[in-house]
């Protein structure tokens, strides 16, 4: 296991993927209502029926963010423990942390224009919504646990934190 090891900068692809996750529900939501609103696929009984439980279903989608935002900073920090670091690397993470906290801030700030824009798509979405307009502060919070996971353990040991 000694490639499955965590750093500040675990946060980096954490932050894209939720950008790039959150981007595409919403872009294909936007889409769906687009198709479904033109009345081109309900022609029969049947596929009325579809499209109304297609477009019921979306609101799974907000709850699958959820779940990939806990997922993904439930195995950061445990990659982090796993890791033995010397406290001389604290500053060393705490330029790398800013870094991160940097490129998070764009991160947001393109997910808000894009909210802007698929703003009829946005409204199903409020946890997702909620989590990205606040993703400066969880990476704040992520970088603070992570940080804390690396340097927890003893100098010596094989990982797995002595709190």
């Amino acid at each position: 296991m000694k490639s499955k090891r965590g750093t500040v900068l675990d946060l980096l692809p954490l932050v894209v993927i939720l950008l790039v996750f959150s981007l595409t529900i919403l872009f294909s939501n936007t889409l769906w209502i687009e198709i479904a609103g033109t009345g081109s696929l309900n022609t029969t009984a049947q596929s009325t029926r579809i499209v109304a439980n297609t477009t019921e279903q979306w609101g799974v989608f907000d709850y699958a963010f959820l779940a990939v935002v806990i997922g993904l900073s439930i195995t950061s920090i445990i990659a982090a423990v796993r890791v033995r670091t010397s406290p001389l690397f604290f500053f060393l993470s705490i330029i790398l942390l800013s870094i991160v906290l940097l490129v998070t801030y764009v991160a947001r700030e393109a997910f808000t224009q894009a909210q802007g824009q698929l703003a009829g798509a946005a409204s199903n979405f409020p946890i997702m919504i909620f989590v990205m307009d606040n993703l400066l502060l969880y990476a704040i919070i992520m970088g603070v646990a992570i940080s804390i996971g690396l340097y927890s353990t003893k100098g010596g040991s094989d990982g797995g934190g002595v709190l």
